[in-house]
């Protein structure tokens, strides 16, 4: 007996998977024009879409090709790939590999540990080696990723995680910070590769800027040491901050070590700076008579105050869960609700307005173009 589930992965994007009764699956990527047109689609071996991870896998285990989430380029497996993370628009993948490094030949077996390599691709071309790194590992959440495909690489010392480097790129794949780290936890690449924010074990929130590898801001001391999500305005050092366990968004101005602005939130983690706003998504209860009925809910926020500008509620009812919550992204400078069964584009010269769209929302951003999913 098998079981079929598709769904959109991003816009114009979309996903079946196909589960047999022995647990196998088998995946179908298929890429539609703004017509809703079929352009292409593959078989792959694996679908990588989860909140890091946005590309596609094909061809056999042992020879694999990654593919682009917006197919517009493919890789041929490097090698001995453990770990891959791509960003959010599908421009940039780092692929993290071993290797025995080029030294004299020794007896085989080896009993000596491959050293520790990040490759960054840009467009499915090497642009950058992070590495190699004897005797180091990569920690729980190594790579941090930013929305324009700026990379944070965390290599943790094998014989003392507490002890790690830090590699800085852009998004073109240069790399504009190195330095050393100690009781790093999470890390995450600002615009451009200008620096990043480092998470400490015991919560405290560091920014370290790249044309001053020296200073240490301590950005807030309170701040969750687990945010769900973390975002940049782009092209600046103000970076956002959507903490789920305390129900706000936060604004933090990295540069001059400041929170600018805390507003409540929807308690999601998907939080996006586009244009004048600040867009989330989440659920929230559909009446005060059943906590389990939920409705999907867009907010948007000034960028400069925090302020609520607008909130949007779906018109239907259900028991939504966390896998049901619209995510936001950004492709080709438009802004993009997309959810399993539709998406479309917000517009953000409509926010003001509260028009009534599609996609059975009231008051609703116009959401353009859109397909649903029956």
């Amino acid at each position: 007996m098998l079981s079929t589930t598709t769904r959109w992965v991003a816009p114009f994007v979309e996903c079946t998977e196909v589960r047999g009764d022995q647990g196998q699956e088998s995946h179908r990527v298929r890429w539609f024009s703004e017509r809703g047109e079929v352009l292409t689609e593959i078989d792959p071996l694996g679908a990588n879409t989860s909140s890091f991870e946005y590309y596609f896998i094909s061809g056999s285990p042992g020879s694999p090709t990654f593919h682009g989430l917006y197919n517009d380029w493919e890789l041929r497996s490097p090698g001995s790939e453990h770990y891959g993370v791509a960003s959010t628009d599908g421009r940039v993948l780092v692929i993290a590999v071993r290797d025995f490094p080029p030294e004299e030949p020794r007896p085989i077996p080896r009993t000596d540990q491959p050293a520790l390599s990040a490759n960054v691709y840009v467009q499915g071309k090497l642009a950058a080696k992070l590495g190699p790194f004897p005797n180091m590992a990569l920690g729980s959440a190594p790579l941090g990723m930013g929305a324009d495909g700026s990379v944070a690489a965390l290599f943790l010392m094998t014989a003392s995680p507490e002890q790690g480097r830090l590699v800085v790129t852009n998004a073109n794949g240069q790399i504009t910070l190195t330095c050393s780290t100690r009781d790093t936890e999470l890390v995450q690449a600002a615009p451009d590769g200008r620096g990043a924010l480092l998470w400490q074990t015991n919560g405290t929130l560091f920014y370290v800027p790249a044309n001053d590898t020296s200073r240490r801001v301590l950005m807030d001391d309170d701040l969750p040491p687990h945010a769900q999500a973390m975002e940049w305005v782009p092209e600046s050092a103000l970076a956002l901050i959507a903490a789920s366990s305390t129900h706000q968004v936060v604004l933090l101005d990295c540069d001059r070590g400041r929170v600018v602005w805390r507003a409540p939130s929807l308690g999601s983690y998907h939080v996006v700076a586009f244009d004048r706003y600040v867009f989330e998504t989440g659920l929230v209860p559909a009446s005060d008579d059943d906590s389990t009925l939920k409705v999907r809910a867009i907010n948007a926020l000034d960028i400069e105050t925090g302020d609520l500008v607008a909130t949007w509620r779906s018109t239907e009812a259900a028991r939504y869960t966390q896998r049901d919550i619209g995510r936001l992204m950004i492709r080709d400078d438009r802004l993009y609700y997309v959810t399993d069964e539709i998406f479309g584009e917000i517009l953000p010269e409509l926010v003001t307005k509260g028009d009534s769209a599609c996609c059975g929302w009231s008051t609703m951003p116009d959401l353009k173009p859109s397909l649903r999913r029956k």
